[in-house]
């Protein structure tokens, strides 16, 4: 549950655009979305809602979603939660699992903080010191992690190391989320007028 206001989508930029930005799920929250298929596997989507709550004249799309989820693996279901709509900063990012086998939960306004950890025979891992958030003057972005990931991108091109992040992975969290964003009901150009 992030801010995102007209201090990130100002007029003529391509933020908030539905063609070039594509949506809330892209452009805030597909790195989560990527967890959730790293964490679980494929997943089918049950259901999804959208509205655009305060960003209308500022965005395309929905400021705030949902959707319902069933994994394929182990049929497990799950929800995943989003909006842009928190006044003043980033308030909470947060990933909370409950299994037959253990529970945690990963928190803080960048999912940044072990929070909870119960499993039998886990012990509780360091981290260490969490990144801080990318500043962008009147907001802040994700935790600032993106360096390791052209650092990795870098190696794979120069030095033929293996990628972290492979091109099916990034076509599961792009098909993922059109599979979200399918179940669309309503045009939010209505509620702008």
């Amino acid at each position: 549950f992030w801010n995102r206001d007209e201090r990130y989508y100002k007029p003529g930029g391509w933020h908030g655009d539905a063609l070039l930005d594509g949506g809330t799920l892209f452009t805030q929250y597909s790195h989560f979305v990527d967890l959730l298929l790293w964490l679980t596997g494929p997943v089918d989507v049950l259901s999804a809602d959208f509205d655009d709550f305060t960003h209308q004249g500022l965005t395309d799309f929905e400021d705030t979603g949902a959707f319902l989820f069933r994994t394929r693996r182990d049929k497990a279901i799950g929800s995943f939660a989003y909006s842009t709509v928190t006044p003043v900063e980033n308030f909470e990012c947060a990933l909370t699992l409950v299994g037959t086998r253990g529970s945690l939960r990963m928190g803080g306004p960048y999912m940044s903080e072990l929070q909870y950890l119960q499993a039998p025979g886990v012990s509780v891992p360091d981290f260490g010191p969490a990144p801080v958030a990318n500043d962008y003057g009147g907001y802040k972005g994700s935790a600032a992690n993106h360096a390791l990931v052209f650092r990795n991108l870098a190696d794979v091109l120069l030095r033929g190391a293996e990628p972290v992040a492979t091109l099916p992975d990034g076509a599961a969290v792009t098909e993922l989320i059109e599979r979200v964003y399918s179940f669309r009901a309503c045009d939010y150009s209505r509620s702008k007028g």
